[in-house]
C-alpha cells in the first residue's frame, strides 16, 4: 500500500517570502499525481496539510479527482477542529489519529512531499 502524507500546504520547505510559490508547487504536485497510472491507495491530511482538502482550492480539486479514482482521503478530525474547518467544506473522510497510525504502520511506502 502506498500512502501520501500531506502535513503542509506547501511543497517542501520555503522561506516565508516564497510561501505562495510553495503552495503553487503543492497544487502542481497533486495535479501531477492525479495523472499517474499508479495512484496512491491513501492520502492523509493532518496538521496544516488539512487545508489542502478545503473545497474550492486548487489542491482540493486534485484530491477530488484522486478520490473519484479510488484513492482514500483521510482527514484528521482534531486538525479540522483546531483550524475550525467544517466537514461539509472538505474533500475526504473524517478520521482520527488511531486510524492514521494504523494506516501508516501497515503501508509499504510513505511519500511526504
Amino acid at each position: 500500500m502506498k500512502v501520501v502524507l500531506l502535513k503542509s500546504t506547501k511543497l517542501g520547505e520555503v522561506l516565508p517570502a516564497d510561501e505562495a510559490f510553495g503552495k503553487t508547487m503543492m497544487a502542481k504536485f497533486l495535479h501531477a499525481l492525479e495523472n499517474k497510472n499508479n495512484l496512491p491507495d491513501c492520502i492523509i491530511c493532518y496538521t496544516k496539510g488539512i487545508k489542502n482538502a478545503v473545497k474550492g482550492s486548487d489542491t482540493a480539486l486534485s484530491l477530488e479527482a484522486l478520490q473519484s479514482a479510488g484513492t482514500k482521503i483521510l482527514l484528521c478530525a482534531s486538525c479540522m477542529d483546531y483550524y475550525k474547518l467544517a466537514p461539509e467544506n472538505m474533500v475526504g473522510t473524517l478520521s482520527n489519529m488511531a486510524e492514521i497510525v494504523e494506516t501508516l504502520t501497515h503501508c509499504d511506502q510513505v511519500i511526504v512531499p
